[in-house]
C-alpha cells in the first residue's frame, strides 16, 4: 500500500520539488519501512538533512538517517497529546528521539514539551502567506463562490477546515451547528477535507436532516476562498499542536470559536474565543450568539499586518528554515 497523493502534491512539483513515497509506517511494518528508508538513502546520497515531522514516529525515521551517517537530523512536534492507538509504544518511541536527533523543534511550547519532555527544543513558528490569506478588497471572487455553493447573503456561514479523523471531533461540531440552527435557520457549515470518518459524519447530518444546511466540499486548492465567505471559523478539535489553519484564519479577519484545548498561543488577534469541551453544544451554540453580535460590522482587512508583526509570515521563517538546513 502507498500513500495517495497529498494536497499540496502539484504545488510541489510544479516548484520543482521532487516526491518520493515509502511505505506508511505501522507497527507491524516497521522493519520494513527501515528496510525502504536505507535503501532510499543509499540511492540518494546527495541528502545531508533529514527533516521529520511524525512526532513520535520520528524515532524511527531519524534513527534510520543516524545509521546512514546523514549529519543533520531534526525531529519536529505537531502534536500536543499522545493519539491514536497503541498508547504505550507512542510514548516508547517518543523516548527514542534524543538519541538520533541533532535538533529538535517544535511547533509550540505545549507541543515541544509533549514531545521531547524536559529534553532541549526549539519554537518553530508555523508560518502562512500573509498576503495569500487576507481578506480580498474586492469582494466578486466571494459572491461567485457563494454562488456557487447555493449560499444565500443573509446566510451565516460556519466552517471547518480539516482531515475527517476522530481526533477533530467532527461530531461535536454537528452537535453545535445542530443548536445553533434552532436559534438561526438562515445557517450553513461548510465542511472542507476528506478522511476516514467522512461516512460516519454523513450519517449523522442525514439522521439529523442537515443536509439542506451542510456542504461538503473535499479537499480545495484555494482554502484562502473559502475562510472570506465564512463568518465564523468552529474548530472542535480534542487537541491540536499549533493548527496553521487558526493563524489563517485570523490573518483573514475571520472570528474562531475553538476548544479550550487549543494552544494558548495561537490567540494573535481579538477574534478568538474558547469554550470548553465539557460544555454541553448549546452552550456553544449560545456562545456563537454572542461572536456574531460583537462582530457583524466589524471590518476584515488589516490583520495580515497583525501575522507579519508577530513572525508567522512565511517569507521571513524559510530564510530561518534555510539557515538550520545549512549550519
Amino acid at each position: 500500500h502507498r500513500p495517495e497523493r497529498g494536497v499540496f502534491d502539484d504545488e510541489i512539483e510544479k516548484l520543482g520539488g521532487r516526491i518520493y513515497r515509502l511505505s506508511p509506517i505501522r507497527p507491524t511494518q516497521f522493519f520494513n519501512y527501515q528496510k525502504e528508508l536505507k535503501s532510499f538513502f543509499r540511492e540518494h546520497k546527495e541528502y545531508r538533512t533529514v527533516h521529520s515531522h511524525l512526532n513520535e514516529n520520528s524515532a524511527i525515521v531519524l534513527y534510520v538517517a543516524k545509521q546512514m551517517k546523514i549529519p543533520n537530523r531534526i525531529a519536529h512536534s505537531h502534536a500536543k497529546a499522545t493519539a491514536g492507538p497503541y498508547k504505550f509504544l507512542r510514548e516508547l518511541l517518543k523516548k527514542g528521539i534524543d538519541s538520533s536527533s541533532t535538533l529538535n523543534l517544535a511547533c509550540s511550547d505545549d507541543a515541544g514539551k509533549w514531545l521531547y519532555a524536559s529534553r532541549n527544543f526549539q519554537v518553530f513558528k508555523n508560518s502562512i502567506d500573509a498576503n495569500k490569506f487576507k481578506f480580498p478588497e474586492h469582494n466578486d471572487s466571494i459572491k461567485a463562490l457563494k454562488k456557487q455553493l447555493n449560499i444565500n447573503d443573509d446566510d451565516y456561514v460556519m466552517g471547518f477546515i480539516a482531515r475527517f479523523s476522530p481526533t477533530k471531533n467532527h461530531e461535536f461540531l454537528i452537535d453545535v451547528f445542530n443548536e445553533y440552527l434552532e436559534i438561526n435557520k438562515n445557517s450553513k457549515l461548510l465542511l472542507i477535507g476528506e478522511g476516514d470518518s467522512k461516512k460516519k459524519i454523513e450519517t449523522k447530518i442525514n439522521k439529523l436532516n442537515l443536509q439542506d444546511h451542510v456542504i461538503f466540499t473535499g479537499n480545495v486548492s484555494n482554502p484562502q476562498d473559502y475562510l472570506s465567505i465564512m463568518d465564523l471559523f468552529v474548530m472542535t478539535s480534542f487537541n491540536e499542536g499549533m493548527p496553521v489553519v487558526l493563524i489563517e484564519a485570523q490573518c483573514n479577519g475571520l472570528p474562531i470559536l475553538m476548544s479550550d484545548t487549543m494552544p494558548t498561543e495561537i490567540e494573535l488577534t481579538d477574534l478568538t474565543y474558547r469554550k470548553s469541551l465539557n460544555s454541553p453544544a448549546s452552550e456553544w451554540a449560545n456562545t456563537i450568539v454572542t461572536i456574531k453580535e460583537t462582530h457583524q460590522n466589524q471590518a476584515r482587512q488589516g490583520y495580515e499586518e497583525v501575522i507579519r508583526k508577530k513572525h508567522f509570515d512565511i517569507a521571513s521563517n524559510a530564510e530561518k528554515l534555510i539557515e538550520i538546513y545549512t549550519s
